[in-house]
């Protein structure tokens, strides 16, 4: 199995995991919490990943990126890794104390101080991340295995420490055993990968080091501003409630999201390889399959979403989130252009060193969010945000293919990636017709019927017209089976 199929497999079954959880504590969470309290501890944690976009001077993506250009020396990967570790830790540090210090003099946070302390110590195990070096190695088996201990413990956490809806911040001990402890163990067991060596630190190197990274350091600042600041200005501006049933919604675009998008981390190290290597053949052919595959998934998820909408809402919470079901609706459209945004900037953009095409899409996105988020909020509450960041997601990608490369154009308007839209929306109108055709009063056993048959005929569709992604993931299929059955 090749390095990319490997690790991609991993970085499946990681997503797959990612979306069993949410499926399982998901319901409970909002259920027992309700939409206060699950609004309360997502406002809280959209400003802890404020302080921790702040603490990324150096960039997890670009110490990969230079990582991995390096990673057959022995020597000099190692004296990167530990320059890039030292300073990354010393700019954590400052950023950690600076939130402590916040939190405590802030009026609305001092009000649930203990809530924001414990999510707080998020940027305190931070410190200790170094997945970009494993990525840098495409080691994303070791970064799998040990996240997915993390989340079994976590949902443990969840199911027996929170039973009222007072126990919110059970649940943030939950986030914190789910996100933090993996940087620790990854640390812990990087074994001979990469070895400490004496970084000698001086301000020259650490300056060329923010100098090199600028571009993707404040690419992730006006990303992470632009994917928290709904919520942030939705807590503030409209209250808990509103919050809870707006994350709700966003909860299910962000799980979603996973699938179409979990190539990019994949590929990055690769791509920048063949780039620098000026491998431009092989580039293209990789880039071109990568996003054919990202369409794919995305539009029938879209579509499936937007017609289930009622259903996935009553599963994932109670009668208290039925003003989600508009919510969801317009959100799901996001994923179209979170999906071809993503591939713009990560597999194209970022591997071709033109991050500052990814910076003014970001500015244009986050400005865009800023003046309407303020203005709708007040008007239609959580539907208002979702609107604002649908319009604003729509002109962030509209600059991004406009300022693309040329290979970049080519790959997205290739007729052929019309197939995917087209068949998702044949298979919305039949399923439109077999979710007012069938119903059984359980929507767990109606959502797997949905899902199953909108799946079949998408697929159906696609092979009637012969598409090659179609046809070779069958192929994969009959070919992974013949060899169980061999066996």
């Amino acid at each position: 199995m090749s390095s990319i199929k490997k690790n991609y497999f991993f970085n499946t079954i990681f997503i797959i995991l990612n979306s069993i959880i949410p499926l399982v504590t998901i319901p409970y969470l909002n259920r027992t919490l309700g939409p206060e309290n699950m609004g309360r501890v997502t406002l809280a944690l959209s400003f802890v990943m404020y302080f921790s976009t702040f603490s990324g001077l150096i960039n997890p993506i670009f110490s990969m990126r230079e990582l991995s250009k390096f990673r057959d020396s022995i020597t000099e990967k190692n004296k990167i890794f530990s320059s890039l570790f030292f300073y990354g830790m010393i700019v954590k540090l400052i950023t950690y104390i600076l939130y402590f210090v916040i939190v405590i003099f802030i009026r609305e946070t001092r009000q649930n101080l203990f809530l924001y302390l414990l999510l707080g110590s998020q940027l305190f195990f931070e410190i200790f991340s170094i997945e970009w070096a494993y990525q840098a190695h495409e080691e994303y088996d070791k970064i799998v295995t040990r996240n997915i201990f993390c989340k079994i413990v976590s949902v443990l956490l969840i199911f027996f420490l929170i039973r009222t809806p007072l126990d919110y911040n059970w649940y943030a001990v939950s986030i914190i055993v789910a996100m933090s402890i993996p940087f620790l163990l990854n640390f812990i067991l990087k074994k001979d990968m990469v070895k400490f060596e004496d970084p000698k630190l001086s301000f020259k190197v650490f300056f060329k080091y923010v100098r090199d990274s600028f571009s993707i350091y404040v690419l992730k600042l006006f990303e992470n501003f632009f994917i928290n600041v709904d919520k942030l200005l939705l807590g503030f501006l409209a209250g808990n409630y509103y919050l809870g049933l707006y994350n709700l919604a966003d909860k299910i675009i962000i799980l979603s999201s996973s699938f179409s998008t979990s190539l990019t981390t994949v590929l990055i190290p690769r791509l920048s390889y063949l780039f620098h290597k000026n491998e431009i053949d092989d580039f293209f052919e990789k880039l071109s399959k990568a996003f054919k595959f990202i369409l794919f998934i995305t539009f029938p998820m879209v579509v499936g979403i937007f017609v289930l909408a009622p259903h996935i809402v009553a599963f994932f919470g109670d009668e208290r989130y039925r003003p989600s079901i508009i919510t969801l609706k317009i959100v799901s459209f996001n994923l179209i252009f979170i999906s071809i945004s993503n591939f713009l900037s990560y597999q194209i953009n970022i591997p071709c060193n033109r991050e500052r095409f990814n910076i003014i899409g970001s500015a244009i996105s986050l400005g865009t969010s800023l003046i309407f988020i303020p203005v709708f909020v007040r008007i239609f509450y959580h539907n208002g945000a979702a609107l604002s960041m649908l319009f604003s997601l729509l002109l962030q990608t509209i600059f991004l293919f406009f300022t693309s490369t040329n290979i970049g154009k080519d790959i997205v308007i290739d007729v052929k990636n019309l197939f995917y839209p087209f068949s998702s929306i044949l298979m919305g109108m039949i399923l439109f017709f077999i979710v007012n055709w069938f119903k059984t009063g359980n929507v767990i056993i109606e959502l797997v019927f949905y899902i199953i048959s909108g799946a079949g005929i998408y697929l159906a569709f696609l092979i009637i017209i012969r598409d090659k992604i179609t046809l070779e993931l069958l192929n994969l299929l009959i070919v992974l089976l013949s060899r169980k059955f061999k066996k």
